[in-house]
């Protein structure tokens, strides 16, 4: 059972206990009743607090050791604009983002478990939070020098990252920490496979990008084109003369030889 389905449980079995506790009260078993009450109040504001927390952390993703976070692909669709599709792995959910500039970086948060609640399978956690992009030649005065600047995941529910940096003595068994990757490349054909390696985000390109007018329509030189075109011309002349000293040999008859005459006839008025 995840910890969404534990903390609904927990909760329904506080209304259950409360309503049980009303019954008692009604029953003027007052001794049964409080117990009863005082039970069904902490299960359902346990199981509150625990859906406000599990609601927040579903959004960050188990790291798998050695296994890419996600994959950026670029595509020129204008003049220092681009269109970014950032593919979750191994969710498989996707996200199409416009980019202005000519780099790109991303930043993400990541959670890191010690002690005990490892003992309840909680493991450390990363999730992708913000994918900038910039003009490198440019000067900002501004105190953000991003031309583009999108946010790639909610904070719903309580907040794990926020709870820790406002009361770090009550979460001594959680460290939190923003990591971030280097500047890369906008360049149309690009695509990328984040990774958290050493507690360092890394962006590694995994292709070769090649122009669209290139793949498409691959161009020949002329120079190739008209050596070809005189190698096939002369090709041809040998094999006409080849079938015409066949023809011509006697007593021998080829059907297959005979010229065809094609032309178009005009008839006089």
């Amino acid at each position: 059972m995840d910890s969404t389905g534990l903390a609904l449980t927990l909760a329904g079995l506080g209304v259950v206990l409360i309503a049980i506790s009303y019954q008692r009260h009604l029953n003027r078993r007052d001794h049964s009743a409080m117990l009863h009450g005082i039970s069904g109040a902490l299960l359902f504001v346990s199981g509150a607090l625990l859906l406000a927390l599990s609601l927040n952390f579903n959004t960050y993703a188990s790291l798998r050791p050695g296994e890419p976070l996600a994959e950026l692909s670029i595509e020129e669709s204008a003049a220092h604009t681009f269109q970014a599709r950032l593919l979750r792995i191994p969710a498989g959910d996707l996200q199409v983002l416009v980019l202005q500039g000519d780099e790109w970086r991303v930043q993400a948060r990541l959670l890191e478990w010690h002690g005990w609640p490892k003992w309840f399978g909680l493991t450390s956690s990363i999730r992708l939070e913000q994918l900038n992009s910039f003009d490198s030649k440019k000067t900002y005065a501004s105190h953000t020098p991003y031309s583009s600047r999108y946010a790639l995941s909610r904070d719903p529910g309580l907040s794990i990252w926020a709870w820790q940096e406002t009361h770090p003595s009550l979460t001594r068994t959680l460290t939190t920490s923003t990591v971030l990757s280097d500047p890369m490349t906008l360049k149309h054909g690009l695509r990328f496979h984040l990774f958290l390696i050493d507690g360092k985000l890394i962006a590694r390109q995994i292709n070769t990008p090649t122009k669209p007018s290139e793949a498409s329509n691959p161009s020949i030189p002329l120079e190739t084109f008209t050596d070809e075109f005189n190698r096939q011309l002369q090709n041809s002349e040998a094999s006409t003369e080849v079938k015409a000293d066949s023809s011509s040999s006697p007593g021998v008859i080829n059907p297959n030889n005979s010229p065809t005459v094609t032309g178009v006839i005009h008839s006089r008025p």
